[in-house]
């Protein structure tokens, strides 16, 4: 990961490591290169049909929990809405936390490419990555 922080991107993140595990994978003594397949979690499962456009001989993707046809920042808030659903009275601070996570939602909503160099943090991450992760169809990419 060479980039500066700044230009941090799913790509440096996630996809590489696992272009390079399952390389390490199909040269691993004992193990059938052909059968090698590529499990993703989570953002893995939103990025995997990325790894397999990228490394065409995987032999297929497990995609478990990946939100592949809404933003993720659709889905934080969805998911912390529901959570604090779940709660007979959200205290203060909860409500306080939720509003801040629809603040900064609304923010990656609306990064442009003018944002790329910019080195403000929404939820630990530049606006470079989340352009990246913005700028894939992962839906798209998995129906090729």
């Amino acid at each position: 990961m060479g980039e500066k922080p700044g230009q941090f991107t799913v790509q440096a993140e996630t996809i590489d490591d696992a272009l390079s595990a399952a390389a390490q994978l199909r040269a691993t003594d004992g193990l059938d290169p052909k059968r090698v397949f590529v499990l993703g979690h989570s953002l893995g499962g939103i990025v995997a049909p990325r790894i397999g456009q990228a490394d065409p001989q995987t032999a297929g993707l497990i995609m478990l929990a990946g939100c592949l046809a809404r933003p993720l920042e659709d889905v934080w808030v969805e998911r912390a809405r529901y959570r604090l659903s779940l709660k007979a009275k959200p205290s203060a601070e909860e409500e306080a936390w939720l509003a801040g996570l629809e603040s900064t939602a609304a923010k990656v909503k609306k990064l442009t490419a003018a944002d790329v160099s910019s080195s403000a943090l929404l939820v630990g991450a530049p606006p470079a990555y989340w352009l990246d992760l913005r700028q894939h169809d992962p839906l798209a990419i998995a129906k090729d």
